[in-house]
């Protein structure tokens, strides 16, 4: 079947070609977190954190488009783990800081180097050029689904053939 759906050469379904490499990319990086006790949902707010510091829960809540309850959750339990600080603002002293502690930092530094050994497990047996191939494709099919969200992309979806 030569719809857009199917890949001829590949022979499996696309669309499931990359959900079970999103789901394993996921369980994967799930395990290794939750091994060194992070929660996955957890890294935006301490990479945030890594590069501003100091920043109030609403600040944080405003930054990753979350709900404040949800970030006063994470923060608490980063807290309880050590991993992150608060101190009172210098001139408004209902507000609290929250910054990485030095445990933090160096648990953010750890995750990082997972992560760098997991892009070179994912692209082991490709080559620069494949490397950079993969990339730049997933970045154009994040880009298409950005426009199909923002209803730019309509009937000139039409005559798309399968290029497989």
């Amino acid at each position: 079947m030569k719809d857009g759906r199917f890949c001829g050469i590949c022979g499996d379904n696309l669309q499931a070609l990359l959900l079970k490499a999103s789901h394993m990319y996921f369980a994967m990086n799930y395990e290794q977190l939750t091994a060194k006790g992070m929660h996955p949902g957890q890294m935006p707010m301490l990479n945030l954190l890594a590069r501003r510091g100091g920043m109030s829960q609403r600040e944080i809540a405003r930054e990753l488009h979350v709900k404040p309850p949800s970030v006063a959750v994470s923060i608490r339990r980063l807290e309880n783990a050590g991993l992150v600080v608060r101190a009172a603002d210098g001139k408004d002293q209902r507000i609290s800081r929250i910054s990485l502690s030095p445990k933090g930092e160096k648990m953010l530094e750890d995750i990082q180097g997972i992560f760098e050994q997991n892009d070179k497990l994912l692209f082991r047996g490709f080559n620069e050029t494949e490397e950079c191939l993969l990339r730049r494709f997933l970045i154009q099919i994040i880009e298409n689904m950005a426009d199909v969200q923002s209803g730019q992309i309509g009937m000139e979806m039409e005559g798309i053939k399968d290029k497989c």
